[in-house]
């Protein structure tokens, strides 16, 4: 059997007759049986020569063949990749303030920030990623690249709960304290289309913590007689406060500074919503819209 494989060059091995190894093994398998198989060896090694000459010549060709599709595979990636971080920066152009100062972008920051942007294609993050730019530009220093990071591996899906978990988001108009206002012990739904476990999974990647999800209303005592608190267009006063009930959720870092490039989405009786909550887990709070 060894000889019709050796022969014949059939079996797992015959390709590699040829190689210096497979070589080896022939030599050493004739020496042992006293020389038997070098004639057929001699024949094996004529014709494998001839035939390594053309593979090599077919091979060649493969090699150029493959070159050639791995550099027109580079060039559309490399256009596909320009055009991203190009779109982006355009989109970002409109955000810009006067008084911008890009040229006080960090040089690694701003390479950073276009390695994740060129893999960048669908429009909506784009939106996103031209707001971090303008912002950067705006106020240099403000988006660590944590934050670049985090964002280069959020889903459509999770910015899209993002923007609906910042519309709960009230902003404290003396301290610009940012506050969650939100049931999360599910007694009352929420008034947009994210879910308790949503914000759950939102807490999960890094831009919320919970602390027991949401079972208990944490106070968040001011020591002051009232509070004016913003979100969007709409303005509250807290007065004869006691406390102001924020819950057990809170913004991580990485969640405030990609609150400031979030356009949260409106919810419906968001207002009616926030009046039922404060009231409700707070009792002798006066509410009053301004």
């Amino acid at each position: 059997m060894l000889y019709e494989t050796i022969l014949l060059g059939s079996g797992a091995g015959a390709g590699f007759l040829s190689s210096k190894a497979g070589l080896a093994l022939i030599e050493k398998c004739s020496e042992a049986m006293g020389g038997l198989l070098k004639p057929w060896q001699i024949v094996r090694m004529a014709k494998a020569e001839g035939q390594a000459s053309i593979i090599k010549a077919e091979a060649d060709e493969a090699i150029k063949e493959l070159a050639l599709r791995t550099q027109n595979r580079l060039i559309a990636q490399g256009m596909q990749e320009q055009q991203n971080i190009e779109t982006t920066i355009l989109k970002s152009l409109p955000n810009l303030q006067e008084s911008a100062t890009p040229e006080y972008i960090d040089q690694d920051w701003l390479a950073h920030f276009f390695d994740k942007t060129r893999l960048v294609s669908n429009e909506q993050m784009q939106d996103l990623w031209a707001q971090v730019l303008a912002g950067e530009a705006n106020a240099p220093g403000c988006y660590s690249r944590r934050t670049i990071e985090f964002l280069s591996t959020m889903s459509q899906q999770e910015a899209m709960w993002f923007r609906q978990a910042c519309s709960f988001i009230w902003k404290d108009l003396d301290t610009q304290q940012l506050y969650v206002i939100a049931d999360l012990s599910q007694e009352e739904p929420l008034p947009t289309g994210i879910t308790v476990e949503n914000f759950k999974h939102l807490a999960d990647i890094g831009l919320f913590t919970i602390a027991a999800f949401g079972a208990n209303v944490t106070p968040y005592y001011l020591n002051k007689p009232s509070v004016r608190i913003e979100n969007n267009d709409v303005r509250l006063e807290v007065k004869a406060l006691v406390a102001l009930p924020v819950g057990d959720a809170q913004m991580t870092n990485i969640g405030r500074e990609l609150y400031t490039i979030c356009r949260p989405e409106a919810a419906p009786d968001l207002l009616g919503y926030t009046r039922r909550y404060l009231s409700t887990k707070s009792a002798g709070n006066v509410i009053c819209e301004l």
